[in-house]
């Protein structure tokens, strides 16, 4: 009798479009980003053998001029973001970055800030974004007042490092919230057993002066090795 015939086994997503699909369904729900950026990056690991779609360094430049631009709607910003983003001149370019994060959050959209930030991570060399681009996120996440985020990410630095620490201090400071820092100082130091450094104690000295804690600033200096 005739063997009966199998049916073809359809293919799966592949990893990238995997990858691009958890970052758009997911909603910025601060407790799970740590979980769901972790999938991320497991999903990234695999999607490094897709090669990025070519793109001329013309188009390039005209993302980066509509990002600039003020006449370009929000949505619009946010998909040229993500059509950038596999691409390591635009990856590169941290004033983009700092630009795209900025409008976003003027306009009140924490959620397309997550998008473009957490799709981010699908483009970066396995095993995982290095700590130099982590920093950069925590810092515009900070920016973007979104602090859960920011502590969730620095949570992604491995291992756990004063560079980090001190980025994340820094932020703070910058985004007028020194109590945050002095707070961050207290607690993350001895979860994540990093030993803060010079320049993360001198960031401290700063939010403490800034809080007024004149005397607590002097006898941390005192203190310092």
């Amino acid at each position: 009798p005739p063997m009966p015939t199998m049916g073809r086994r359809q293919a799966g997503p592949s990893p990238m479009a995997a990858a691009a699909a958890l970052c758009q369904a997911l909603a910025p729900a601060p407790a799970l980003l740590l979980r769901r950026q972790d999938l991320v990056r497991l999903l990234s690991t695999q999607a490094q053998s897709s090669t990025a779609p070519t793109i001329s360094p013309a188009e390039l430049a005209r993302i980066k001029n509509s990002i600039r631009s003020a006449d370009t709607p929000l949505d619009e910003l946010a998909a040229l973001f993500l059509k950038g983003i596999p691409h390591p001149p635009f990856l590169g370019d941290r004033s983009i970055f700092s630009l795209a994060v900025s409008r976003l959050t003027a306009a009140a959209h924490p959620d397309l800030v997550y998008r473009v930030l957490s799709a981010s991570l699908t483009t970066l060399p396995a095993p995982h974004p290095s700590e130099g681009f982590l920093v950069r996120l925590i810092m515009l996440y900070v920016a973007a007042g979104m602090r859960t985020h920011s502590l969730s990410t620095f949570r992604l630095v491995v291992p756990p490092s004063d560079r980090a620490l001190s980025a994340l201090l820094a932020a703070y400071y910058d985004a007028d919230q020194p109590a945050r820092a002095i707070q961050a100082f207290r607690d993350l130091p001895a979860k994540l057993s990093i030993m803060p450094g010079i320049v993360s104690h001198n960031v401290l000295l700063k939010c403490m002066v800034a809080t007024g804690d004149v005397a607590g600033a002097r006898q941390v200096f005192d203190g310092m090795p």
